[in-house]
């Protein structure tokens, strides 16, 4: 979490292609501690929140409105399928680490060290999250939800941490160069 992080995420599954975009907009001291205004985050209200992240690995929210309470986002550091308590999504009340070698497959590459969280299901029949993908030194590279359409999955295809670009989707470029500006046909 630092001061203009960006993710730029592209969806896929029924419902056709949307992007989803998640920044790091400022660092605020809440309580004497560091929290970073994070926008993008959706379920929030107006999309923004704050997170800060404790040393043994847990991911704090304080969202708007909650006053001084802060709930455990996710906890990198849980022992892997054993379930913890988060709030990141009203439907999902309760993850796990799945695995910290996962294999994930997407548009910046393919990676074996991935950790994996998956989220258990409370009470939403067609909503929530399904599970999570995070490479070290990224950050979140894929989320999967459960809608009422299907499966969702929104998969990273750009990343600008402290300034420079680490990750971004393959592409294709070219260039042109002439010698004028404008060409007349005979």
């Amino acid at each position: 979490l630092m001061a203009g992080n960006q993710w730029i995420y592209r969806s896929s599954g029924r419902l056709g292609t949307s992007i989803w975009m998640l920044e790091v907009v400022t660092a605020e001291v809440v309580d004497e501690k560091v929290y970073w205004r994070v926008r993008g985050l959706t379920g929030l209200a107006g999309n923004e929140a704050l997170l800060r992240m404790e040393e043994d690995g847990t991911l704090y929210l304080r969202a708007p409105g909650q006053g001084a309470s802060e709930q455990v986002w996710a906890a990198f550091g849980a022992k892997e399928g054993v379930p913890y308590k988060t709030s990141i999504d009203p439907c999902n009340r309760e993850a796990r680490i799945e695995s910290r070698l996962a294999r994930y497959t997407g548009p910046v590459g393919e990676f074996y060290q991935a950790l994996k969280i998956g989220y258990l299901p409370a009470g939403c029949a067609d909503a929530g999250l399904t599970e999570e993908y995070f490479l070290p030194y990224v950050g979140l590279v894929r989320r999967t939800m459960t809608t009422i359409a299907g499966p969702v999955s929104y998969d990273l295809i750009y990343a600008r941490m402290g300034g420079v670009t680490y990750v971004a989707e393959r592409e294709v470029s070219f260039q042109l160069s002439l010698d004028r500006a404008v060409y007349y046909a005979d």
